[in-house]
């Protein structure tokens, strides 16, 4: 029986744009293993009860492995979550508490 599909994300490194504010912006790193092989998803990052950002695009590998670290985030005090939709459901990750810096 093939692994039911998780995704593990994690607060990566520190960074900005017009939409995001230092000190407290950082990439959202997300892991995604499980999932079909060879097919395209979209992860949406989700805090503060909405859908923030454009979701990142990742492909998985013949393993239905792939990462998804485009996002970025600023909004300290929060949890954050992603998801997949899937044929099957919905497939959320990890909540991680968004730390101010």
């Amino acid at each position: 029986m093939p692994p039911s599909p998780t995704i593990v994300i994690s607060r990566g490194s520190d960074t900005s744009s017009s939409k995001c504010e230092k000190p407290n912006c950082s990439w959202i790193n997300a892991t995604m293993t499980g999932f079909q092989p060879n097919t395209t998803y979209e992860v949406y990052p989700f805090a503060n009860g909405h859908v923030f950002s454009e979701p990142c695009t990742a492909r998985t590998d013949a393993n239905g492995s792939a990462t998804c670290n485009d996002v970025r985030y600023d909004v300290p005090d929060t949890t954050v979550y992603e998801y997949v939709d899937t044929s099957a459901g919905k497939v959320p990750s990890n909540t991680i508490y968004w730390e101010p810096r």
